[in-house]
């Protein structure tokens, strides 16, 4: 373990159309305090600012071969889980008794599945008569936030 260590050292290269890390609740799971079941929380490998799927930005070269890790941190408490920017560490809050799946996939930036992913565009042509515009809707605003698993492993 490295304690008092911000930045840890990567040794790998990230997938170059990441931008991060998404972690939502399983629809199993119960609520959190101030995270709802499927509410999605997003942490970025290239800021320190708190991101959402729409806010993540295109980054440089250099920033790709030096992406920043981040943690995660399990504290027991009420209050709503948070994003720590100078630790960079999403803080998760878990009362006593309560059972909680915390999944995680990596994220496009939007521009980057709109434009460049050909699985996304697959997706959003109705190849099907008898496909249901609601549930492509679906599907494609979850590849849009990482919780397709064909697009953000």
């Amino acid at each position: 373990m490295y304690p008092d260590v911000k930045n840890l050292p990567l040794t790998y290269l990230a997938d170059p159309m990441a931008a991060g890390v998404v972690f939502f609740l399983d629809n199993k799971s119960d609520s959190l305090p101030g995270w709802k079941t499927g509410e999605a929380k997003y942490c970025s490998f290239y800021s320190d600012e708190a991101i959402t799927e729409n806010t993540a930005r295109p980054i440089s070269k250099e920033e790709w071969l030096a992406p920043k890790s981040f943690r995660v941190q399990l504290k027991e408490g009420n209050q709503s889980s948070e994003w720590d920017m100078a630790e960079r560490k999403l803080v998760v809050y878990l009362n006593k008794g309560i059972t909680a799946t915390l999944n995680y996939a990596s994220f496009w930036r939007p521009q980057d599945i709109l434009g460049k992913s050909g699985l996304y565009q697959i997706l959003g042509k109705k190849t099907d008569s008898k496909a249901d515009p609601g549930k492509m809707l679906i599907t494609l605003g979850n590849a849009r936030k990482g919780k397709h698993w064909m697009i953000s492993p």
